[in-house]
């Protein structure tokens, strides 16, 4: 389920979502166009064009069809998991699989912050990966988020602040793109 986001990444000139997309490819998870697409505010044609780039490049591999949702799978050639890419990938998993503020993971597939970084990182949202450096990247991409809220992550625990945050009345999909574009502006610098 592909669903379209109507956020500021609408508004991303062609460099900036290169920038995510190519943080978004180095998850573990991967991505596929139309998710990408819907995540970054261009056409599938554009996100194909880019895939096909770095693959003449050898910097894309396509890992066969999602099953899921039906479309081709892409990640890095060699893949550098940071925070940054974490929450590029968690924009892209919540394009592709919709938001919730009610719950990591719903019943619909809908997940919330957490959940969208967990997919991000190839686990299941309600999982911890085993790879040590893997949970380190997704914990500051948590902590980055609670920086972006105005938090100070070494004080409160930045899980339960998203979770209080995103089931505050009046949040909604675009507030919580956003605020993952503002922590991936915080770590990444180059994005706009």
């Amino acid at each position: 389920m592909t669903t379209q986001t109507t956020t500021s990444a609408a508004a991303l000139t062609d460099t900036d979502a290169a920038r995510l997309l190519d943080l978004a490819l180095h998850t573990p998870a991967g991505l596929t166009a139309p998710a990408a697409a819907a995540a970054l505010g261009h056409s599938e044609a554009w996100v194909y064009a880019q895939l096909d780039t770095g693959i003449e490049d050898g910097t894309v591999t396509r890992l066969g069809p999602d099953l899921r949702a039906g479309a081709g799978l892409y990640q890095a050639t060699r893949v550098t998991v940071t925070a940054a890419a974490l929450l590029a990938g968690g924009l892209v998993a919540l394009a592709d699989r919709g938001w919730t503020p009610d719950d990591v993971i719903d019943d619909a597939g809908r997940v919330d912050l957490s959940g969208s970084l967990h997919l991000a990182a190839g686990v299941h949202p309600l999982e911890l990966p085993d790879d040590e450096r893997l949970l380190l990247a997704l914990y500051d991409a948590e902590d980055a988020l609670a920086a972006a809220l105005g938090a100070d992550p070494t004080v409160h625990d930045a899980g339960d602040l998203l979770t209080l945050w995103q089931t505050t009345a009046g949040v909604t999909p675009d507030h919580v793109a956003e605020l993952l574009l503002t922590a991936v502006r915080s770590l990444a610098g180059e994005v706009r």
